[in-house]
């Protein structure tokens, strides 16, 4: 039998979002070098890999990558997941106040961003109390 406690027990998922900026770089080790850093956090973590985003040869300049694979990670992405993810740049290569109100809105959300080239993890409190990542 359930106890309430295990009923309202939400399931927390990892999510990797891999994203290169053009198609020649789909013959290099981007994909490789992003999977491998995602799944070996996971291990440390104890956490495992719900699914995976790709954003092959789409640039984020513009923003284009938030409107396709990201967009979509994000819309299932809820409170309490993490969204991993080699460095920042690769969520948003926009003017640097859109692209921290981005991450602030990730963060709202209560998903945690996890920078994995340098194990940096980015949530509500974080930018809260530290914006600069200071520590």
């Amino acid at each position: 039998m359930a106890t309430k406690h295990s009923e309202n027990k939400v399931k927390t998922s990892a999510f990797s979002y891999l994203r290169w900026s053009s198609q020649p770089q789909i013959w290099g080790d981007s994909e490789r070098r992003q999977l491998q850093a995602a799944e070996a956090r996971c291990r440390q973590r104890g956490l495992t890999l719900s699914d995976r985003f790709e954003d092959r040869g789409v640039s984020a300049w513009n923003g284009k990558n938030q409107e396709r694979a990201l967009g979509d990670l994000l819309r299932i992405a809820k409170r309490g997941d993490y969204l991993l993810v080699e460095d920042a740049d690769r969520l948003s290569r926009r003017d640097w106040l859109t692209a921290q109100n981005f991450v602030a809105g990730i963060a709202a959300k209560g998903v945690t961003i996890v920078t994995l080239n340098d194990n940096k993890e980015i949530n509500a409190e974080r930018l809260r109390l530290d914006p600069g990542f200071r520590g």
